[in-house]
């Protein structure tokens, strides 16, 4: 890492608006080795069953793991450019990073061929991932003065993820994934479709909620709904399999994430509160899925909106998706600082009242 302290500089001598201007690079290679478990390189056997030998019980053993000498750990590259700034005798203060990270040999288990290799799984390092972001704070006193003070300061951080490759090649085999790889699902009893939300595929942002399509419900003579969906693939009937009629409709973590701070004091007393927010995500709401199924009543509680929406199914779909943006209160604190001129032994006291995740 390197910095320049600009505001130093003879040229900025004359000038009264910068009291620090400062520009930062830096430059790092870390490594990751959490995926490699003790014994992850070496070809491993296992107990598979028994067999009769020599008129007795034997246990067999069969080949449970894969070979790879080559494996290594992680290696994430990342740059970072930033400025640090202040201004009027640093009553205002900010910075501004822009950074970079490459991760490559990312950690995979592929399915593989039997022959060449003795067991159908082998851990490999064949990834590369990409994360790009921004990060800005600024911070300022407002008001100084023996009276009142008020700072207000704000931090906004924006970023992406790539997931670049997951394919290559070992040992003259082509190591490949499905074209989208489920990551979390979520499932229970009546579930009548496949249970896979989220997802990660070559190209894509890491997370992603690939869904199938709300388009209304169907309505039996009884006023049953069930749930009705959009042909995505283009090919006749809907089929919800991974790689069928299913749309990316969003992402799991925020692209966006900010806090906001106030803190004021008026003589002896002052107030401070913080605001959090993320922004640019999507959540899954599978509770009311599940809990809106009347096919499950009165064997299981269902939610009070359940029989106004007459839902007979669980099945996931983009119904039941929701925006993630929000703005919590994280905290607000009163405090009164005590006036101890005249008490011996007491050099400051204060008493607060402070509240959590106000809302």
């Amino acid at each position: 890492s390197a910095a320049w302290i600009i505001s130093n500089e003879d040229f900025m001598k004359s000038q009264n608006l910068f009291s620090n201007l400062k520009l930062r690079l830096s430059y790092g290679v870390t490594g990751n080795q959490n995926g490699i478990q003790p014994y992850n390189s070496l070809e491993l056997m296992s107990p598979n069953g028994t067999t009769a030998y020599a008129g007795k019980s034997v246990v067999t053993y069969a080949y449970s793991q894969n070979a790879n000498p080559d494996l290594k750990w992680e290696t994430k590259y990342t740059a970072d450019i930033g400025i640090d700034f202040a201004l009027l005798n640093s009553r205002i203060r900010g910075a501004i990073d822009f950074y970079k990270a490459n991760t490559k040999d990312l950690l995979y288990t592929y399915t593989v061929s039997t022959p060449p290799f003795v067991f159908n799984r082998l851990l490999a390092n064949m990834g590369e991932m990409s994360n790009t972001g921004i990060e800005a704070s600024l911070s300022g006193e407002v008001i100084r003065s023996s009276d009142w003070g008020l700072t207000l300061g704000t931090n906004v951080a924006w970023q992406k993820n790539k997931l670049e490759s997951l394919s290559g090649t070992y040992m003259g085999e082509q190591l490949s994934t499905p074209a989208w790889i489920p990551l979390v699902g979520s499932g229970g009893a009546g579930h009548t479709s496949n249970t896979n939300v989220t997802y990660m595929a070559e190209g894509q942002t890491v997370g992603l909620f690939r869904l199938p399509v709300h388009d209304g419900f169907n309505v039996d003579a009884l006023g049953k709904k069930t749930y009705a969906f959009k042909d995505i693939d283009g090919v006749p009937g809907i089929d919800q399999a991974d790689m069928a009629d299913r749309a990316i409709l969003g992402q799991v973590t925020p692209k966006v994430t900010a806090n906001f701070s106030v803190q004021l004091r008026y003589k002896q007393f002052d107030m401070s509160t913080q605001l959090n927010g993320a922004f640019g995500h999507m959540i899954y709401n599978y509770t009311s899925l599940s809990l809106n199924n009347l096919n499950q009543f009165p064997s299981y509680n269902v939610l009070k909106t359940a029989p106004e929406l007459s839902i007979y199914q669980v099945i996931h779909s983009s119904y039941w998706l929701e925006k993630g943006d929000y703005v919590n209160v994280e905290y607000i604190t009163f405090g009164y600082n005590i006036p101890v001129n005249s008490l011996k032994g007491i050099s400051n006291a204060r008493i607060a009242l402070s509240c959590n995740n106000v809302g």
